[in-house]
């Protein structure tokens, strides 16, 4: 190898490494030694020279990253050139593509619902309708996996579809990617108007708003849609399989409940801890409050969660949190090789790590008040249904039926809590509201007598 080329190669695994670290204020680890990158650019060279085909040499120090990467956490990625567009954009809250959801069922694609405002949802693609073939070819031997890749592509990529709706004659869809926002607060189910329709029990005021995951402007959504409930009284706040997102998406939902006392605190390496407080100004209603999580509440949403329930705020129902406790920060790669996403701080709750506050990285996840187990077969209903909530009613509800407790509620809302014991046993709650006291004080006792027994004897106490 010609030692110029040597040199440059060299070069290049120094600058990806050094981006990766100098970035922050002070490296975990201390400073890098020679042997850092003497001993990856050895390996590089041997692979170079030796290995029994040619080398694409780009697609060798991307692995490099990605396997350095890869080695830290289970958490830190990286991101490789072409990924890292849509990386962003989704936690601008965009997405590219023609949103269409599917599953397989048998040999064809059933289209379970489209996502609102996507070029499917423009078009008119409905619950319902079989896709028969992609661009020509036959989905009956294709795996889920290979549809999905098939239905996406960057703007501007067209993709034809052999579509057989119930009742309809066989057709042929063209539609045309393109980049859409998305709904990150979304309500039970879409009226005919296009509105999301959040109130599950007219009688009480009880809400339901889910949030699907923490971008830009989910804190501007919530606003608008909580703000068109007429008269809200309590809420129902689903954060299930929500996998999180931005810190400051995070910190304002929590802030929109929480007049006064702590957030989260956030520890990283070399800096002071940074503890965010909630505000009075802003704070929506004081309304009673449920949150619904399962292990598919993840890192952001579980600050929202953790808040909450560290405040004695909300009781949260249904099963532990995911116990992502750590904080992803986006670096850029020299060379055009992409992004590294690295975890580079931990969360803790309460009064932080030295006032006794619990840990959240590494931790096994927040319990829930009210623990609500349900059954796989049971979820896939339920993540079904927030499919075809994306759609709107072609004709209102029917006429409404009474549930027990005298809930009276439409037939959507009404198939709603049948089919998901956690959201109707958070609406029980809403409608006990002393039995919601009890929890919240019993669960600020248990705290208090936590906080004190590992209190140092002979120190201050709170």
């Amino acid at each position: 190898m010609p030692k110029r080329n040597f040199i440059w190669i060299v070069g290049i695994i120094s600058a990806a490494i050094v981006t990766m670290w100098v970035t922050r204020k002070m490296p975990r680890n201390g400073s890098l030694s020679p042997d850092d990158t003497a001993d990856v650019a050895e390996a590089y060279r041997l692979i170079r020279e030796n290995y029994y085909v040619p080398i694409d040499g780009r697609a060798l120090r991307q692995g490099a990253v990605k396997g350095m990467v890869g080695s830290l956490d289970e958490f830190s990625t990286y991101v490789p050139p072409e990924r890292v567009a849509a990386f962003e954009s989704r936690m601008r809250g965009l997405e590219c593509g023609l949103g269409l959801r599917v599953a397989k069922s048998g040999h064809v694609a059933e289209v379970l619902g489209a996502i609102f405002g996507s070029p499917a949802y423009k078009r008119g693609m409905r619950s319902g309708d079989r896709i028969t073939s992609i661009n020509g070819q036959d989905v009956a031997g294709l795996s889920a996996k290979q549809i999905e890749q098939l239905l996406a592509g960057p703007a501007g990529t067209q993709i034809a579809m052999t579509i057989v709706s119930p009742g309809a004659a066989q057709r042929t869809v063209t539609l045309t990617c393109r980049q859409f926002g998305l709904q990150s607060v979304q309500g039970l189910y879409r009226a005919e108007n296009e509105q999301w329709t959040c109130l599950i029990d007219t009688s009480a005021g009880i809400a339901y708003l889910r949030v699907t995951e923490l971008v830009n402007d989910t804190g501007s959504q919530f606003r608008r849609v909580f703000r068109q409930i007429p008269a809200v009284r309590a809420l129902v706040l689903d954060l299930r399989d929500n996998p999180g997102g931005l810190l400051p998406a995070a910190l304002d939902l929590a802030d929109m409940f929480l007049s006064d006392g702590p957030i989260v605190t956030v520890a990283s390496s070399g800096e002071a801890l940074q503890q965010y407080e909630s505000h009075a100004e802003g704070t929506l209603l004081d309304l009673p409050m449920v949150v619904l999580v399962n292990n598919s509440t993840a890192s952001a949403a579980e600050i929202v969660a953790g808040a909450l329930r560290c405040n004695d705020r909300a009781v949260l129902v249904g099963t532990c949190t995911r116990g992502k406790g750590c904080i992803q920060s986006m670096y850029k790669l020299a060379g055009g090789l992409g992004r590294v996403n690295l975890t580079t701080a931990e969360f803790f709750f309460g009064d932080g790590p030295q006032g006794g506050g619990e840990a959240a990285c590494g931790m096994r996840g927040i319990e829930p008040h009210v623990q609500v187990t349900i059954q796989p077969a049971q979820m896939d209903a339920i993540r079904r249904g927030w499919i075809h909530a994306q759609l709107p009613l072609e004709a209102p509800p029917a006429e409404r039926e009474r549930l027990p407790a005298d809930q009276v509620v439409d037939p959507v809302t009404a198939r709603a809590l049948r089919r998901d014991p956690q959201l109707a046993r958070a609406v029980q709650l809403l409608q006990e509201p002393q039995r919601m006291e009890r929890i919240l004080a019993r669960a600020a006792r248990l705290r208090a007598a936590e906080k004190a027994s590992s209190t140092p004897e002979g120190s201050a106490q709170p």
